[in-house]
């Protein structure tokens, strides 16, 4: 859903097909600086993701938008 909007303002847009693939991708070399999140990903979950880059002390900004029905 944001993948085009981020694109077409310039931005390098990485996806993740679950938690744990997004983990990685924020804990390799050339991580991005800024992650948006879904809160109930399959694999590690938005709030386990936080945690973990916390505990790596990796400066990173996360957005983590809830849904709520």
């Amino acid at each position: 859903m944001l993948e085009p909007l981020l694109m077409g303002w310039g931005y390098d847009v990485q996806l993740a097909k679950d938690g744990n693939e997004a983990l990685a991708i924020l804990q390799g070399e050339n991580a991005p600086l800024l992650a948006i999140v879904d809160g109930a990903m399959p694999g590690v979950t938005g709030p386990e993701l936080c945690k973990a880059l916390r505990a790596g002390r990796r400066a990173l900004r996360v957005h983590h938008p809830t849904q709520r029905e």
